[in-house]
């Protein structure tokens, strides 16, 4: 499709573009349902129904070929089928891609915008726009409103509408409009008929603008299932998506939901993205990274011909095998095997280790799943699955795997390593005889499900503990993260009343129909160490959770509660059907932090990571048009649903910060006169030194300084309790104007307000404001301005406690 964008202003989506093809005189992209292929003189439209159209300029001059212009510095990778040859490895991505002198004197670039294409026409001094002769095959062109308006109707009734072109002239530095109109040069091409004169000295620019009849964006859903970050910051989110223009980068249209890994770099820029497709569907559940920046993605697919390369198993055993691929850094594939038995299976999580090995956790139906020096090997039925845990080693081949089994139904959702090579699972049992060895609760609680906790040592052949973990009615456990004295800590959901919880616990009862739960296991499993639910009057459900190196606990989820229990929250109220939330609470689950996240319809926090900075990386779904973005690669909502990354920097401080006790009063006041002087007034960490300049007043006038005991929390900005009031005699009372400027000096200690950030606020109606205070001086421990107002002042920033530095919706 091919509208236009004006030379003066391309707008920037991020989005990735433009993609070269064969030896680099193609591209390709994609408009809505729609993909283009950029050729010689010439493009290639393909339908969504199969049709094809041929879009060619006649006249053109000979060997004109398309050139990529301003490169994303990102890379795509499409392995689709079993067939090598047709893998495209390290593909660039493009924001324009150009034709230089198309005719004598005329160039055209295309760029995107909103989710489509723009197309400029650029004239030389003098070239002739008659030159320009446009020419779709299989379609049939007509005009309207006296040439005003160009109709296009495709294969199948489809229509493509081009309004009024718009063109100009820079003549003098100013853009002098040009009437263009559209001429129909036979039943099937087109060109431009000047309308008004023009100067033959100045460029002419023709930008016309087309609008598809159906509708633009993403044509499908896809959603973030997995994420995981590295050690320099950088996220790579896994999932699914159903969109051929996913990720808008010549695929072939999309008839079953494919993977898709995205790697972004701390700033929220895409590294690459890479689609592994066989022809009738798969997923992608799970992804880690390793220290090299290796990605290994696992899941299920139906497809006997998903991409295979030095696979362990290279047959598909059952109509869904379990797979698992490696990426290396620049996401091309590294090796990627099928899995599994005569029935099917699927993996839910996936660890890497400091020596590549990779470890899996997940449900099997088949009855030969492949087992190799298994911990347990009974199986119960296809109509009843077995959780697994399977490892492979740094080369791909598979040096351990077990079932995690009992009579009914068993799921193992998570995985995690604890420091001494134990792998730790949760996640469902419908089985009352599952085996609980060592373990806190031994009988089953009821209901559908009860939630179900072990640590498993596969060097040894050993079952550490396992426990249940339930009330009467369901529960499961969906999130897990081991910390470093080896305890468990999980989350999920439970419609139990009586769901285990312990004293002191954040919310003691359950609150709705389904709440969430956060639980903390011992190291040895028999010692349920804290226990609690959390959630509003309606469904509440903890889908993942991970720790900081302080040991801080963050979970992420989806509520459709109005009272879902905020705390110090970005977004204070639901803001549709159902919201994704994050949840931070401290090492002893001490709740720091607690706030939804989303739009006006459906969103979902599918899993999260949190990185050696505290940043918290956030992947799911959303619905919404409006879901909160800020710094997007795609900052709009592309199909039915999108996935989403979000990135928080929330590190809530160690210990909670008291309140200072003022000493020895919590004022100070002094009485000054015409000499001048200073009012000082000190408490703990803190101290206030007002100076009142010579000849400032011309009678002893009393100045005082008066501690504020505010929240830290500020809207969005963060106190260290340096809050305090300046009064005088001077002026009548608070919020008046000073007869002059007067110099604070502000000292501090310790405090987690990060230092460029940091600034006087004057609080004005309510509002925090900086516009009645000049700066003096800045340093780590000190601040120096001159004020003009009386009232109440504090000390306020951005802090790594509630900021949000990069969301990017994928799509």
């Amino acid at each position: 499709l091919w509208p236009s964008a004006s030379l003066k202003a391309i707008p920037k989506t991020g989005a990735p573009d433009f993609v070269p093809a064969d030896d680099g005189n193609q591209f390709a992209a994609n408009c809505s349902n729609l993909q283009i292929v950029f050729g010689a003189s010439g493009q290639h439209l393909q339908l969504p129904d199969g049709a094809e159209v041929e879009i060619a300029y006649e006249g053109a001059l000979p060997d004109v070929f398309p050139v990529g212009r301003a490169a994303l510095g990102a890379t795509v990778n499409l392995y689709e089928g079993q067939d090598p040859d047709q893998w495209r490895e390290g593909l660039a991505l493009y924001d324009e891609v150009a034709y230089a002198d198309l005719y004598p004197g005329v160039h055209l670039r295309f760029a995107r915008q909103n989710g489509c294409l723009k197309s400029t026409y650029e004239l030389e001094p003098g070239a002739d726009p008659a030159q320009i002769h446009i020419r779709y095959s299989n379609a049939t062109l007509s005009t309207g409103n006296d040439g005003r308006t160009l109709l296009i109707t495709l294969p199948g009734g489809a229509t493509l509408r081009e309004t009024v072109p718009l063109a100009y002239q820079v003549v003098d530095g100013h853009e002098e409009p040009v009437d263009v109109v559209y001429e129909l040069r036979d039943g099937g091409s087109y060109g431009f008929a000047i309308a008004s004169s023009i100067s033959p000295h100045a460029h002419l620019v023709i930008d016309p603008e087309i609008i598809y009849g159906t509708y633009l964006g993403g044509t499908n859903e896809d959603e973030g299932w997995s994420i995981a970050v590295d050690d320099a910051g950088n996220t790579y989110v896994g999932g699914v998506t159903w969109s051929a223009d996913f990720p808008l980068a010549g695929r072939p249209t999309a008839t079953t939901k494919d993977v898709f890994v995205a790697k972004y770099t701390p700033s929220g820029a895409l590294v690459y993205v890479t689609i592994v497709s066989g022809s009738s569907g798969e997923e992608g559940n799970a992804v880690a990274v390793d220290a090299d920046g290796n990605a290994f993605v696992a899941g299920e697919t139906f497809s006997t011909d998903f991409p295979l390369l030095n696979a362990w198993q290279p047959y598909f055993a059952g109509y869904e095998d379990a797979f698992l691929l490696k990426l290396d850094a620049s996401g091309k594939l590294a090796y990627s095997t099928y899995f599994g038995g005569s029935i099917g299976e699927e993996v839910n999580d996936i660890a890497v280790d400091a020596a590549g090995r990779v470890y899996l956790g997940g449900e099997v139906y088949s009855d030969n799943f492949p087992l190799l020096n298994p911990w347990s090997a009974n199986t119960y039925g296809t109509d009843d699955e077995d959780g697994f845990v399977t490892i492979f080693d740094a080369r791909g081949q598979m040096i351990y795997s077990t079932l995690i089994s009992a009579p009914n139904r068993d799921q193992v959702f998570r995985i995690a390593l604890d420091g001494q090579g134990n792998v730790v699972g949760c996640g469902m049992t419908s089985s009352p005889a599952f085996p609980t060895i060592n373990a806190y609760q031994t009988s089953y609680g009821g209901d559908w499900d009860d939630a179900m906790v072990f640590k498993l040592n596969p060097w040894t052949n050993t079952m550490v503990y396992s426990t249940l973990l339930g009330g009467a009615g369901r529960d499961e456990c969906i999130g897990l993260a081991v910390g470093t004295d080896g305890s468990a800590y999980v989350d999920g959901f439970t419609f139990s009343p009586n769901f285990p919880v312990t004293p002191g616990a954040i919310q003691p009862a359950i609150a709705g129909n389904e709440d969430l739960f956060v639980a903390r296991l011992s190291s040895a499993g028999s010692q349920l160490l804290y226990s609690t639910f959390y959630g509003g009057s309606q469904t509440d459900k903890g889908l993942d959770l991970d720790l900081d190196s302080s040991g801080n606990v963050y979970v992420t989820g989806e509520t459709n509660s109005a009272n879902f229990p905020t705390y110090g929250a970005l977004q204070p109220a639901l803001g549709g059907d159902r919201d994704a939330f994050l949840l931070v609470m401290g090492p002893t689950l001490t709740r720091h932090y607690a706030s939804y996240l989303g739009g006006s319809a459906y969103d979902r926090g599918w899993r999260m990571a949190v990185d050696n900075k505290h940043i918290v990386h956030i992947t799911g779904g959303t619905a919404s048009y409006n879901f909160p973005v800020y710094a997007a690669q795609q900052p709009w909502l592309a199909g039915q649903a999108d996935a989403f990354l979000t990135r928080f920097g929330i590190m809530p401080p160690p210990t909670p910060t008291p309140t200072p006790t003022p000493t020895p009063t919590p004022y100070a006041a002094a009485a000054i006169g015409p000499e001048g002087g200073t009012v000082v007034m000190s408490y703990t960490n803190h101290s206030t030194v007002l100076t009142v300049p010579v000849d400032y007043v011309s009678a002893a006038t009393v100045f005082t300084l008066t501690y504020e005991g505010l929240s830290n929390m500020q809207g969005d900005l963060q106190g260290m309790d340096h809050f305090f009031s300046l009064t005088t005699d001077a002026v009548p009372g608070t919020g008046w104007a000073l007869p002059g400027a007067l110099r604070l000096l502000l000292e501090f200690g310790p405090n987690p307000i990060t230092t460029d950030t940091l600034a006087l606020y004057y609080l004005a109606g309510g509002v925090w404001t900086t516009d009645t205070i000049t700066v003096v001086t800045r340093t780590s421990d000190s601040y120096e301005a001159d004020v003009a107002m009386t009232g109440v002042y504090g000390l306020l920033g951005n802090t790594n406690r509630v900021y949000m530095p990069v969301i990017t919706r994928l799509r």
